[in-house]
């Protein structure tokens, strides 16, 4: 009791100075801190410091002494440090952290002289019996006699028999000197015990008689002590199940037999409740929720002792007359007892420990107040509410450690968030780390209550631990202890003493408190990371890359990085894919944009057999995949999976491109000399107005719409779960926008055929047309790409790609082709022959392609794929 006081007080000192509240300061708002500080304390669970992060922070100390050149203070804080390292205590990593957050500027206000004043005084020399006899030596005379203890008066008193020494003592005075022999005073305070006034006590018992007559007032008296879990022997205890029986040979001489075993029956029935729930009481349990509860359930069935106490004063107390009455005792006793006997039926459908959920208790308590209220039982109704805001406390107290500090125990079965993975990569911090527990039935792993709350709740504690692992702790600054006291969900606060509240239901009550505090202790820390993605980890400039690399944002720079592409393709060389010059060609190219760091641009080539094939060069085009390496906390909202969509997304730009490239580079003689160059002028115009088209929907329809549309709303997103499903649907409208799902595949495939048109009409027009000009001086125009496909404008380095174009070509057979691979194809048709199968192999694939766009845009609903229809049927 005397520690729980200094605690207490303690305490209360620690509080006042805290709150800087002054002495004229109302004792009872001194006492709700302090009880609230007490509670936390006692219901919380801490975990141990980490030792080794206290000994990195002293080890950084020492070197820090030693930057600001503080040798002295380092080397004595290194000599402390390596007595320290020779002792050993149980909670010496907790008083380490202890000095370190109560150290402040070391450096300045430290003084080495302050260590003398530790310094243990010197122990005096130790005594040895060579010093004690040179100074008392042992020749005194009769030193050696026996002591003689008696008083020289009173010789005679130790030779008295038992009764005259009683008498003695009985005479002698009670008052003492300072002269008075210590053995006489304790003689004095002798008292004899009285045999034979216990012995009259133990016959007057009923048990001891031979008559089974007992008094009323007996019979009241072993009833009481039987519901304080006494022994009594007009009840009898049955060891097993710890229920109660009454003994039915005892009789009241005015009570009849029936009535009386009616009346011992009851009392008997709640014994047996309250003794089986004491005995619940004696099991441990290591779930802090249970215990809080067993220790409420203490707390109710101590309140019921003391109830039974002041019945038995009125029999005991002498000063006032009282009407003993079995049947009265039993009426208040009931009173007393009946929400005691609710509480233990509460607590057998508690399931054990093993078991589990942990939380059920909380949820019948809160289910219990709800229907008690809504039967109007208002003193059951506050019975069980106040035991439900006492459990809630410790409950709550993990929701606030999860939602504050994003920490949660491993080894807690009662909270609904739990740790997945210790070793998650930070790629998938946020899915990964942690997880939702969702039982089968789907419903979150707390109680119903919690439930509208539990998705908020999760993403507020994993938006804590993830600016962590950023590094940012200095942004989860809280309230101050003042300002928490004001959002307590307890019972004072939700119900209160005012009538008016208890006419609505408590459910609802209930629900707008919680909901208050879920909004009082969610701190922003979404919004905070929102801003740390943006301002530390660069959402927004990620995103811009990915547009200007992988959607030609800007079209000039993705140009020019394309024909060098192309050049390449068409050189041929040995190396013409070798990684890393295709990382610096990139590098070097793309390096002229502000948001992009060419240290992030990697380059190579991929496997082609998961491709759709293509004929020529446009099968290598869908081999070529850029990467760009951004930060893990952004790899948390844009998954690595959805980067597939970017990559095919950009080798359909690139084969478009090609296409619209190997078109503009022709140059056709007057239609006048041929017929056949009339069908190569139509056909020309046809492919090139396809490409054009479907170039201008990929970039202006599909991407930059749809882009624009997802950064508004990620921007506008509440958490990093919305911010993820936001730009998972803006990839998969993305892939269906540009035809590349599986569903629109026979689709993707013609306009592939289309594109792979395109390159076969190219290549077949500059054979025709090196054949004519054979022997003659390269005409200028042959170096020039058509505006159509340049957009007007075209640079140097395309200029020389398509005279590198022109002297790589070498084909002199009219008969026959050489694919790239060196292997020969069948025998060509004729010139005019290939021009009409092409244009019939355009006007077959048009028509399906413009036939497909617009039956999956009714079934669909996407106006976009009518648009497309329609343009491209203006040919």
């Amino acid at each position: 009791m005397a520690h729980a006081a200094t605690v207490s007080a303690l305490t209360e000192e620690l509080v006042v100075t805290i709150l800087g509240l002054g002495e004229k300061e109302n004792p009872r708002r001194i006492k709700a801190h302090r009880d609230a500080s007490l509670r936390t304390l006692k219901n919380h669970s801490y975990g141990r410091v980490n030792q080794f992060d206290i000994r990195a922070k002293l080890e950084g100390l020492d070197e820090k002494y030693r930057v600001l050149d503080n040798e002295r203070l380092a080397d004595t804080l290194k000599t402390r440090l390596a007595k320290l390292d020779r002792l050993s205590h149980r909670w010496k990593p907790e008083i380490l952290s202890l000095l370190l957050h109560l150290s402040d500027r070391p450096v300045n206000k430290s003084r080495i002289e302050d260590l003398d004043l530790l310094q243990p005084p010197e122990s005096p020399l130790a005594l040895t019996w060579a010093k004690i006899l040179a100074e008392d030596p042992l020749t005194e005379k009769d030193i050696w006699d026996e002591p003689n203890y008696s008083d020289e008066s009173s010789d005679d008193v130790h030779n008295l028999n038992g009764d005259e020494a009683s008498r003695v003592v009985r005479e002698r005075p009670s008052s003492t000197t300072a002269d008075d022999d210590p053995l006489e005073a304790a003689e004095r305070h002798v008292v004899v015990a009285n045999h034979a006034g216990l012995e009259a006590v133990e016959k007057s018992q009923f048990w001891t008689q031979t008559t089974n007559q007992i008094t009323e007032l007996q019979a009241v008296r072993e009833c009481l002590f039987m519901l304080s879990g006494l022994v009594t022997h007009l009840f009898s205890l049955d060891q097993h199940d710890a229920s109660v029986q009454y003994n039915s040979q005892y009789s009241i001489e005015h009570i009849s037999i029936p009535t009386l075993n009616q009346l011992l029956s009851h009392f008997a029935k709640i014994g047996s409740v309250l003794n089986k729930l004491r005995r619940r009481l004696h099991t441990t349990s290591s779930v802090p929720l249970l215990q809080t509860f067993y220790y409420a359930v203490e707390c109710r069935l101590h309140q019921f002792q003391q109830s039974l106490a002041r019945i038995e004063q009125r029999f005991v107390d002498s000063s006032s007359s009282v009407v003993v009455s079995l049947q009265a005792t039993l009426s208040e006793v009931q009173s007393n007892v009946s929400c005691l006997l609710e509480l233990a039926e509460l607590a057998g459908r508690i399931p054990p420990e093993t078991c589990g959920p942990h939380y059920s208790c909380i949820e019948h308590l809160y289910k219990q107040a709800c229907n008690s209220q809504m039967l109007g039982d208002a003193k059951s109704f506050e019975f069980f509410a106040q035991i439900f805001f006492e459990c809630l406390q410790t409950y709550l107290g993990l929701v606030r450690q999860w939602m504050e500090d994003g920490e949660i125990d491993s080894d807690d079965r009662t909270f609904f968030v739990s740790v997945a993975s210790e070793d998650c990569d930070f790629s998938c911090l946020w899915s990964e780390r942690y997880e939702l527990r969702e039982p089968s039935h789907g419903n979150p792993h707390a109680p119903t209550f919690v439930r509208s709350t539990a998705r908020k709740i999760f993403n507020a504690g994993k938006s804590v631990a993830f600016l962590k692992a950023i590094g940012n702790d200095e942004l989860l600054q809280f309230e101050s202890p003042e300002e928490n006291s004001t959002s307590d969900l307890n019972y004072e606060s939700v119900v209160g003493e005012n009538a008016e509240v208890s006419i609505a239901p408590f459910a609802e009550v209930f629900s707008i408190a919680y909901q208050q505090w879920v909004k009082h202790h969610y701190h922003s820390s979404v919004q905070k990371l929102h801003d740390q993605l943006d301002q530390r980890c660069g959402l927004w400039r990620t995103l811009d890359a990915f547009e200007c690399i992988y959607f030609s944002k800007d079209g000039t720079v993705f140009l020019d990085f394309s024909v060098s592409i192309f050049e390449r393709l068409r050189r041929r060389k040995r190396i013409w894919n070798d990684r890393f010059l295709l990382t610096d060609l990139a590098r070097s190219i793309f390096g002229v944009i502000p948001t992009i760091d060419i240290q992030r641009i990697s380059v190579h080539t991929r496997s082609r057999k998961n491709l759709v094939t293509s004929a020529g060069n446009l099968s290598d085009l869908g081999a070529f995949a850029i990467d760009y390496a951004y930060p893990w906390p952004i790899m948390n909202i844009i998954r690595k999976p959805t980067l597939v969509t970017y990559q095919q997304v950009f080798s359909l730009l690139l084969q478009v491109l090609y296409a619209k490239c190997s078109l503009g580079r022709l140059v056709l003689p007057s239609p006048a000399l041929h017929i056949g160059t009339k069908l190569a002028y139509s056909l020309r115009h046809r492919l090139l107005w396809f490409a054009n088209v479907f170039h201008a929907y990929i970039t202006e329809t599909a991407l930059a719409s749809s882009t624009v549309r997802m950064r508004a709303r990620l921007a506008a997103a509440e958490d990093i779960d919305a911010m993820i499903e936001i730009h998972q649907r803006y990839v998969e409208h993305l892939a269906a926008q540009c035809l590349l799902t599986k569903n629109l595949e026979p689709i993707y495939r013609a306009i592939m055929s289309m594109l792979d048109l395109c390159a076969a009409f190219s290549q077949a027009q500059y054979t025709k047309s090196t054949k004519l000009t054979r022997g003659d001086s390269k005409q200028p125009s042959d170096s020039s790409l058509d505006d159509h496909a340049g957009g007007g404008r075209m640079s140097r380095q395309h200029e020389q790609w398509n005279d590198k174009q022109d002297e790589s070509s070498d084909e002199s057979d009219e008969d026959k082709q050489v694919t790239r691979d060196g292997v020969e194809s069948q025998p060509a048709l004729p010139y005019l022959e290939s021009l009409r199968q092409m244009l019939k192999q355009f006007d077959e694939l048009h028509h399906f392609i413009a036939a497909g766009l617009r039956g999956v845009s009714r079934a669909k609903g996407e106006p976009s794929w009518q648009v497309l229809a329609e343009k491209l049927e203006r040919t």
